[in-house]
């Protein structure tokens, strides 16, 4: 997941180079025609489309991969938004989604909470040394000290100026219509100095800093599941979940991040290796929440190597036969399970700790 046009990286692929477990070298697509110079041009070939069936999978290792690049675009243009309430979220999600599905804004927006923004301006022990999640009050002055919302959310428009300018005043009148507390404008030209920022599509590493927050050994564990483009469903998730963090003592970083059609909630928990008794909370809660997520109908898309074979369980529609077609496959071509057995929750039959 990115955030510019391209954002959506899987749907970019075109072509790949894969060896099977038993040493099968295989092209994908056109890349079957020996010698094609199309083979990263059309993603389909001739009968079934295989691309896909190596992302997250374990069905062979990837050699070679055709990924799209964006084109470099004459201008960007767009905005920084910060509001101040919890509840502006189901509103901001309503505004952004039609201008999403039209067209209109091309990129994958990904709106943020507070944490998101401050975990890497500051670390926890400058504001209390108190265990469990952070107070309203705790909020209140982290967000003043930085001066950012309750959510965040950055907007940009890709390609001619001209067609960048017609389409920011569209984007400009529906976010007023939000009354926002701030509205920073931005904009770039060909030519200029390129911002370093995940909007232009350039690699940085300053979001890494949040794995600070605790201090200590840090790091973070997602749980993310895949919702609608609906703000009313985006506000009862944040509800839920807000209230989970807060049940397990944790601090809820989490952001909302637009695909063409859909939402993927993005919830991090923050952790410190060298806290035992946080560390002791980690656990159940991402448990607690794979399971609220499925009462839902939510499922997550990736997941931390412990959790794989529990998110695999949750896509259970007639008896589980998404698995089942899985482990077909897998036994077909890795009966033995040498490539990463487990992985996405996908097992052999023989091999032990398969799911049945």
């Amino acid at each position: 997941m990115g955030y510019t046009p391209y954002g959506e990286h899987a749907a970019r692929i075109c072509g790949i180079e894969a060896v099977m477990a038993d040493g099968l070298v295989v092209r994908t697509g056109m890349g079957a025609l020996d010698g094609a110079p199309t083979w990263q041009l059309y993603r389909f070939g001739f009968g079934p489309s295989w691309d896909q069936m190596f992302v997250q999978s374990n069905f062979g290792i990837v050699t070679k991969m055709g990924l799209w690049l964006m084109p470099a675009p004459e201008s960007l243009m767009g905005m920084d938004l910060e509001f101040d309430r919890p509840e502006d979220l189901g509103p901001l999600i309503d505004a952004i989604a039609p201008l999403r599905r039209e067209g209109l804004l091309q990129q994958s927006p990904t709106i943020g909470n507070w944490l998101r923004a401050a975990a890497v301006l500051t670390t926890r022990d400058q504001w209390t040394d108190k265990p469990g999640a952070l107070g309203d009050d705790v909020i209140a002055a982290i967000r003043k000290k930085f001066n950012v919302g309750w959510w965040g959310v950055s907007l940009r428009l890709y390609g001619r100026e001209s067609v960048n300018k017609a389409a920011y005043a569209v984007l400009e009148q529906a976010m007023s219509a939000l009354k926002p507390m701030a509205m920073r404008p931005t904009s770039w030209k060909t030519g200029e100095p390129m911002e370093a920022s995940g909007w232009t599509g350039t690699p940085l590493t300053m979001p890494m800093q949040n794995a600070n927050w605790h201090g200590g050994r840090g790091g973070h564990v997602g749980f993310s599941p895949i919702l609608p483009q609906s703000g009313a469903a985006a506000m009862a998730q944040f509800q839920r979940t807000y209230a989970r963090y807060k049940e397990y003592g944790m601090d809820y970083q989490a952001s909302f991040a637009f695909g063409e059609r859909h939402l993927i909630n993005v919830n991090a928990v923050l952790i410190n290796k060298d806290d035992p008794a946080l560390m002791g909370r980690v656990d159940p809660f991402l448990k607690q929440l794979i399971a609220d997520a499925k009462a839902q109908g939510y499922g997550e898309y990736r997941t931390h190597l412990d959790y794989m074979d529990a998110v695999a369980a949750t896509y259970d529609f007639n008896k589980g036969s998404l698995w089942q077609i899985n482990r077909k496959v897998k036994d077909a071509l890795d009966p033995n399970g040498v490539i990463a057995p487990g992985k996405s929750g996908i097992w052999p039959t023989r091999k032990a700790g398969g799911r049945a």
